[in-house]
Formats: structure tokens, C-alpha cells, sequence
């Protein structure tokens, strides 16, 4: 191998723009494997099918820059291992479905508690969400560029930075709303 073999691989995954000879760069296949691994842009699972056929190395390439450039600030997988398992979050989704059918199922009972209801169920289905995403995210049957970046949505979207670093969820129901509803 080369001295300059994982330069050139790093710069072949950063740098954006076209190849002009990609046959000149398919000697780099490991490297560019082994960099995409490490960099947690491809799944082990992926790794056969990435830069062994020479008439696919560039789409290959262009899929590899593209996961690249996407991760760039996706939390690592390992972030995964702060939230409750997969099995919990299903527990949680199951119990959230529940609740949400009994909140439902109070609309038009008391005319009163409407408005605290349908508030309820909006917040309700809202984290039923949150706790979808998480159990994809926690899923090893997804690739590990989808995991991280649901992580991601989950950081910027659903649980701001603060949270997602404590690994934080909002309760399985909108407890703060219970007091609203008699």
C-alpha cells in the first residue's frame, strides 16, 4: 500500500466534484472501505457491495460523499446506547397508544374537557413520533447512516441538544397536560 493510499481515499470521500479517471483511484477500493467504516457512513452489512465493481465505482463513490457530507454532524451511533433499549421504547409506544385511545375515546363526554383533550391527543400522537424514530434509530436492522442520521432528526428536531446529550425522552404520555383534563 502506498504511503499516500489514505490521503487520497480521505480526499476522494470529502472533496466534492466529478472524476475524471476513476480507474486511476479503484486501487484505493480498501481504503475507501475501510475510511467509510470507520467514519460510520457505511454498515459492515454494506461493505461487500461498495467499490468492488469497477463500473459502479463512481456511483459508489458519489453515494459515499453524499453519506459523508451527511453525517457530518450526525451524532455517532454509539448515541443509541443512552436511550432505552428497543424492546422499552416498544413497551412505551404500546402504553402511548393506549392512553391515546382512552383520550379519545373521552371526547364529547364532558363538553368542558374537550379542548384539554384534543390538545392531550395532539402532544400524545406527538411523542408516539418522537418514540417511532428513537426505535428505528435503535433498530440494528437499519443501515448505520439511517440510524445516525434519525438520530439527528431526533436531536435537532424533536429533543433539542440538551436532551438528546442526557439522553433524555419526554414521558410515554403528555403528563404536563394532565392536569388540564378533569
Amino acid at each position: 500500500m502506498p504511503p499516500l493510499s489514505y490521503p487520497l481515499a480521505i480526499a476522494l470521500l470529502v472533496t466534492p466534484g466529478s472524476i475524471e479517471n476513476p480507474s486511476h483511484f479503484q486501487h484505493l477500493a480498501d481504503q475507501l472501505r475501510g475510511l467509510a467504516f470507520a467514519w460510520e457512513v457505511l454498515d459492515e452489512r454494506e461493505l461487500p457491495l461498495y467499490f468492488h465493481e469497477d463500473d459502479q465505482f463512481v456511483a459508489n463513490l458519489d453515494e459515499a460523499r453524499r453519506w459523508t457530507r451527511k453525517m457530518l454532524d450526525a451524532p455517532p451511533d454509539s448515541c443509541r446506547r443512552y436511550f432505552p433499549s428497543w424492546e422499552q421504547i416498544g413497551q412505551s409506544m404500546r402504553f402511548n397508544r393506549m392512553y391515546y385511545q382512552h383520550l379519545k375515546d373521552q371526547i364529547g363526554m364532558e363538553a368542558e374537557n374537550d379542548d384539554a383533550l384534543n390538545e392531550a391527543i395532539v402532544e400524545c400522537n406527538r411523542i408516539y413520533w418522537v418514540y417511532d424514530r428513537l426505535k428505528s434509530a435503535t433498530d440494528k436492522i437499519c443501515f448505520i447512516a439511517i440510524r445516525r442520521n434519525i438520530l439527528e432528526m431526533i436531536r435537532d428536531n424533536d429533543l433539542g441538544p440538551e436532551m438528546f446529550d442526557a439522553g433524555q425522552l419526554p414521558p410515554p404520555i403528555p403528563l404536563h397536560l394532565l392536569r388540564q383534563i378533569r
